[in-house]
């Protein structure tokens, strides 16, 4: 279990990531910048949604202010989110 600013996350046994929270700027690593509304208006998903596009299992999950970060079995870094902080 990972938590960060806005979002939170976590890695089944098998490798699955999942991650809630908001999702204005693509916190949810599933391509969208919508969900439901939650607190002042903001798209957000108040339950587990796959973490999406990554081939191999996920090793690591890290959450910062508006990005999320993993590392696969492979060793990819795959990144996701907002772009406005590098």
């Amino acid at each position: 279990l990972v938590g960060g600013n806005w979002n939170q996350g976590a890695i089944t046994e098998d490798g699955a990531a999942y991650v809630w929270g908001l999702n204005g700027l693509g916190q949810l690593g599933d391509g969208t910048v919508s969900g439901a509304t939650c607190d002042e208006g903001f798209p957000c998903a108040t339950t587990p949604q796959p973490l999406r596009g990554i081939p191999t299992a996920v090793r690591e999950l890290a959450l910062g202010l508006d990005t999320g970060y993993a590392l696969d079995d492979d060793g990819r870094v795959w990144t996701w989110g907002g772009i406005g902080y590098g």
